[in-house]
């Protein structure tokens, strides 16, 4: 067994890094929409171009937020991946999981964008991560606190209404708004989440360690007392002939 808790650290990391990502990216976007509409009114004629200078804006605007989500996005995804798979393979050892490592990453990596089932399956992988913890905890005898369902719960509410959002019509800033808040909230209970599994983890880990340790050291005495039956039969006298 693998310690995984550097992955989940990383990926807790660039799920964090999204949120002011998307916080900055969000406020930028009502300045920018709000400095177009004020070009376009106090404009003679609506249909105008907007100048040179709005143009230049508008540019970097794009090119900043293309730029920020490809990196956060990227790496995001690797170590969220890395995750995903090592968690999956962890558990492996000890149970059978509803999901293999390679399909909890295809699934978590190529489907999750894919409208409500994405939503739908990144829910079960994290519930066949909970469940399959909690099933082998108990079994070792170790204790733990549970983690709520209600947060795995509330993340597929939050998914799907990200999922919503995405549909909606224009309606001015306040969608834009609404939606944003969403998904910053949406990250916020799947960081808690995450924090949740690596907790588990964390246990199963310790005690998957102080199980090999314990192997050693029996192994060590029985080695032991191999050599001591050894030595003993070396020491006796030979039997004396008839």
């Amino acid at each position: 067994m693998q310690d995984n808790s550097k992955r989940g650290l990383r990926t807790i990391f660039w799920l964090k890094a999204s949120i002011a990502v998307t916080a900055v990216m969000g406020v930028l976007a009502f300045f920018v929409a709000k400095f177009n509409y004020e070009q376009f009114q106090g404009a003679a004629d609506v249909t105008a171009v907007p100048g040179f200078t709005n143009f230049i804006v508008l540019l970097l605007f794009s090119v900043l937020v293309a730029l920020v989500w490809s990196i956060a996005a990227s790496m995001g995804s690797v170590y969220w991946a890395l995750w995903i798979f090592r968690s999956e393979e962890n558990l492996r050892k000890f149970t059978r999981t509803g999901f293999s490592p390679w399909g909890a990453v295809f699934c978590t990596l190529f489907l999750t964008f894919v409208p409500v089932v994405g939503a739908i399956l990144d829910y079960l992988i994290f519930k066949d991560l909970l469940d399959s913890h909690e099933k082998v905890l108990s079994a070792k005898g170790v204790e733990f606190a549970p983690v709520p369902r209600r947060l795995l719960k509330t993340v597929l509410v939050m998914y799907l209404l990200c999922t919503i959002s995405w549909f909606l019509p224009s309606l001015g800033g306040s969608v834009f708004i609404l939606s944003t808040a969403v998904g910053i909230a949406c990250v916020v209970f799947v960081i808690k989440l995450v924090g949740g599994v690596m907790a588990y983890e964390k246990q199963l880990f310790e005690f998957d360690q102080e199980e090999v340790l314990r192997k050693k050291v029996d192994e060590v005495l029985r080695e032991r007392e191999i050599e001591k039956a050894a030595a003993a039969i070396q020491a006796s006298p030979p039997d004396s002939p008839n």
